[in-house]
């Protein structure tokens, strides 16, 4: 299966809900049983699109230590994608 996790403002990816979303998805599942994991890093349409661009890559790349961190096993199967703005 393929697993997509879209962050964005809506849901800041170090709000203790992003966090328990992303271990909800991840926990029950057997590594093994995950093919890819896709983090797609969005920021609000507010402020300049230089500003949200790096915003997007700054949340994708904390997105992807933080599974990392904590499912050392999906190194190897993350991809990150930021989209700038939602």
């Amino acid at each position: 299966e393929i697993y997509t996790l879209s962050l964005h403002d809506a849901l800041p990816i170090f709000d203790s809900e992003a966090l328990d979303n992303i271990d909800a998805m991840l926990s029950g599942i057997d590594a093994d049983e995950i093919e890819n994991v896709t983090i797609l890093a969005k920021t609000s349409p507010d402020g300049p699109v230089s500003v949200n661009n790096r915003c997007a890559k700054q949340r994708g790349q904390a997105a992807y230590d933080y599974i990392v961190k904590k499912y050392p096993e999906l190194s190897g199967k993350i991809t990150v994608h930021s989209a700038g703005e939602a």
